[in-house]
């Protein structure tokens, strides 16, 4: 059998893209509500969005106001200690996504103004901010 016969193209590739999108939502979904407990629910969900993007690390970091220190809420993948990391909104890629409140890819604009600064990437390809009204 040729391996080209189990591709699908056409409209059926796109319904089963929409169907495996889907499946993935509803995964999340369940892993989401296997929890009551905000920490664990927002890890949960971190972990389900490393795997889907396929990423190999991933992190929510919020800026602590009293502090001004971006704190690592939830991580996954990063190297051991990583969580104990601070740093103001500005400093490192992260710092830069924060005060920039847009994500970031190593070859975009502000990617590349960051690295023009002496900013290093990690190996994620790209850095994103939610933002939140209080």
């Amino acid at each position: 059998m040729h391996d080209d016969a189990h591709q699908i193209t056409g409209p059926l590739a796109e319904l089963q893209a929409r169907y495996d999108r889907l499946n993935s939502l509803y995964q999340v979904g369940n892993v989401i509500h296997s929890t009551l407990e905000p920490q664990e629910a927002l890890q949960l969900i971190l972990s389900e969005a490393v795997r889907l993007m396929r990423a190999s690390s991933g992190s929510a970091v919020l800026i602590n106001p009293t502090t001004g220190f971006l704190e690592i809420l939830a991580s996954e993948g990063l190297p051991p200690g990583a969580a104990q990391l601070k740093l103001r909104v500005g400093e490192g890629i992260t710092g830069w996504v924060a005060r920039a409140g847009r994500p970031a890819r190593p070859k975009d604009k502000l990617g590349n103004q960051a690295a023009s600064q002496g900013v290093t990437w990690p190996p994620v390809p790209s850095v994103s901010p939610t933002k939140r009204n209080t």
